[in-house]
């Protein structure tokens, strides 16, 4: 709860805008990094994901260990699915607030309609 609006702070204001994600070069440079961190990433997202679905039947946070699992996997559509949920608009006007909040300019999210994941 304390990260969310650091995180949403420090996004830039063009994030859902750009189509091609800057980190090019460093991802080239150090390529050889770069895997084993996604490796473990997607296994630990997937250990949250695992644990998620069984705390929907035994007590615990489950809906929350799915959605951090969903933060941390990697799959098709990822970056399309999480402009569709901050677009909503009682997501976009809380994310707004925790902007306004930390001095920053309100997110953009370009010409087109993100439409259904």
């Amino acid at each position: 709860m304390v990260a969310v609006p650091i995180v949403v702070s420090r996004l830039p204001s063009d994030y859902f805008v750009q189509t091609a994600r800057s980190g090019r070069k460093t991802r080239s440079r150090f390529g050889w990094i770069r895997w084993p961190i996604v490796v473990v990433k997607n296994l630990i997202g997937l250990g949250f994901l695992f644990f998620g679905v069984l705390m929907l039947v035994l007590p615990g946070q489950g809906l929350l260990t799915i959605l951090i699992a969903a933060m941390l996997l990697d799959y098709p559509g990822k970056r399309r699915l999480q402009q569709w949920v901050v677009t909503r608009k009682g997501v976009s006007s809380s994310i707004d607030w925790m902007r306004r909040k930390a001095g920053r300019p309100p997110l953009e999210f370009g010409e087109e309609d993100p439409g259904s994941p």
